[in-house]
């Protein structure tokens, strides 16, 4: 059971009683909390003992706040804490404000690089597959001349962007896993997954194939409308 920050639940439309999904699990949503703060409204509590189940976190906590009682003495706090505890990374709340800013602003310019990204891919994809079709136009058109369907041709080609696509798709994914897995690492306080869920694996799979699909329709459109004859005698 979570309570869910009301910034959180108006974006994802949500409200008491519906469930959200964590990690592959469906947790009900059993109130809707505000407090005045988009970092924790935008977020979601539960208890710590069920967090620590629902983690795997047992006895461990990844985050803990400190109030000092004079504000002149926060670095001092900080660099105390610090040396009490090697392992633990101290910042300050500018410190930790101007992280989510940056954590903001990075969202959004992931979402513009990944919309131009989306469109570079589908132009490499259709500029190989058109190179390819162009160098291979003698043997396409020994195919038709032999026999194939220009079905099976276009499916031919389809097939090859398909393959290319889904190639890159694993490339990237495993760039995108690994780059994911550093920033968990470096900004422990944000928050950035250790791991990706097997469903956004699968969509990021689903994309590459309508890439690859997308693509490819322009050179298997020039396929089906290739003539034979002309071909031939070049040859």
């Amino acid at each position: 059971m979570v309570l869910l920050g009301r910034r959180a639940a108006e974006g994802m439309g949500k409200s008491v009683g519906d469930s959200i999904s964590v990690n592959t699990r469906e947790l009900p949503i059993v109130g809707i909390y505000g407090s005045g703060v988009s970092l924790v409204d935008g977020g979601a509590m539960m208890t710590l003992a069920a967090a620590r189940e629902f983690f795997g976190l047992r006895d461990r906590v990844s985050l803990v706040k400190v109030k000092a009682d004079d504000p002149r003495q926060v670095g001092a706090v900080q660099q105390a804490i610090e040396a009490r505890f090697p392992d633990v990374t101290a910042i300050t709340s500018d410190e930790f404000a101007r992280d989510r800013l940056n954590l903001d602003a990075a969202v959004q310019a992931a979402w513009a690089v990944s919309v131009i990204a989306l469109l570079l891919s589908v132009l490499a994809v259709a500029n190989t597959m058109a190179m390819t079709v162009l160098e291979r136009t003698r043997e396409i058109g020994i195919l038709l001349a032999v026999g194939w369907s220009r079905t099976r041709i276009v499916g031919l080609v389809l097939g090859e962007s398909v393959i290319l696509s889904l190639l890159g798709g694993l490339l990237d994914m495993g760039l995108g896993t690994g780059a994911l897995r550093i920033l968990s690492e470096g900004y422990k306080t944000l928050p950035f997954p250790a791991s990706v869920a097997p469903t956004l694996l699968a969509g990021a799979m689903g994309l590459a194939l309508g890439v690859g699909v997308v693509g490819g329709f322009l050179p298997a459109w020039r396929v089906a409308r290739l003539d034979p004859v002309p071909t031939l005698r070049a040859v």
